[in-house]
């Protein structure tokens, strides 16, 4: 795309990468896009929110023993 003289800004990619979630992240995204802005949010940001998101997700799903 860059070859063919298309530019995208810190915006358009960090949008691409929300949309390309699964549908598992999907509150995720819409809680992401409630809280902070976008339009300032930097890919890093954004990295972090996501994995601390997976990770409070994959603590749900272990099962805790039954006393």
């Amino acid at each position: 795309m860059k070859t063919n003289g298309e530019t995208h800004s810190k915006q358009a990619n960090e949008d691409k990468i929300l949309r390309s979630l699964t549908p598992r992240f999907k509150h995720v995204v819409v809680a992401i896009e409630e809280v902070n802005n976008i339009s300032t949010m930097t890919i890093s940001l954004l990295s972090s929110s996501l994995r601390v998101h997976e990770q409070q997700m994959d603590d749900n799903k272990i099962e805790k023993p039954i006393e």
